[in-house]
């Protein structure tokens, strides 16, 4: 009980601390850093997705599932559209789905 009262506590600081605490008053080391942190945890999320779907599947499927990101990755790179990278990774899953 004394755990979880303390884990409870702690988040609830954290949280507090981003609405007490405006962003221009942080150090800009960590304004740096909290720019950096969407892309990290999207990525971290499309990864985990990625080795779910990938588990127990095969080869094909997975070569289909990783080309697909990494296509899609390339397509942000060069264009920096969005769209354009959800239609490729649409395309992707179309084609595990559908065809494989």
């Amino acid at each position: 009980m004394t755990a979880m009262v303390l884990l409870a506590l702690a988040c609830w600081l954290m949280r507090s601390l981003f609405v007490l605490v405006p962003a221009d008053r942080l150090p800009a080391r960590l304004q740096h850093a909290l720019a950096q942190l969407a892309p990290a945890v999207l990525a971290a999320l499309v990864v985990a997705e990625l080795a779910g779907s990938a588990e127990g599947a095969s080869p094909t499927t997975g070569l289909v599932l990783v080309g697909s990101m990494v296509l899609a990755a390339v397509v942000v790179r060069r264009t920096g559209s969005l769209g354009l990278a959800i239609l490729t990774g649409l395309a992707g899953a179309l084609v595990v789905d559908v065809l494989l």
